[in-house]
């Protein structure tokens, strides 16, 4: 993972995964990296090069839903997540079952109800 997706973390924060990632909004879509924490999720990527930084990111505690789903109905590497304030965030990952395994054990030891899980038709594993 190179530098530039570099974010600061807070106190007792530690990294648990990271990897690559795209995160696709309304508007664009980002190129960059995705990186759980013991306290929150976050996507560092940047547009138009390395001109403009953008971090998105969500507490565990404030995830209410998180569901796994598929890029043109085939590919199972989409990460669906709904924070408590109605954030959308929609994540291509790769390994897309252990990220919400991991992201589902955070949310958990965060001191969070589990999130539901949903299965709707063409988003299941």
């Amino acid at each position: 993972m190179r530098a530039m997706y570099r974010f600061p973390l807070g106190k007792n924060e530690k990294i648990i995964k990271k990897d690559a990632a795209t995160l696709h909004s309304d508007r664009e879509a980002l190129t960059g990296a995705l990186y759980l924490t013991n306290d929150r999720l976050v996507f560092v990527g940047y547009v138009a090069g390395l001109v403009f930084k953008t971090v998105e990111a969500v507490s565990l505690r404030q995830i209410r839903e998180i569901k796994g789903s598929k890029t043109m109905f085939i590919i199972p590497n989409v990460l669906d997540i709904t924070s408590e304030n109605n954030e959308h965030f929609k994540i291509i990952v790769q390994g897309r079952d252990e990220w919400l395994a991991a992201i589902r054990q955070g949310v958990a030891m965060a001191g969070h109800e589990q999130p539901p899980e949903r299965n709707t038709s063409g988003s299941s594993p």
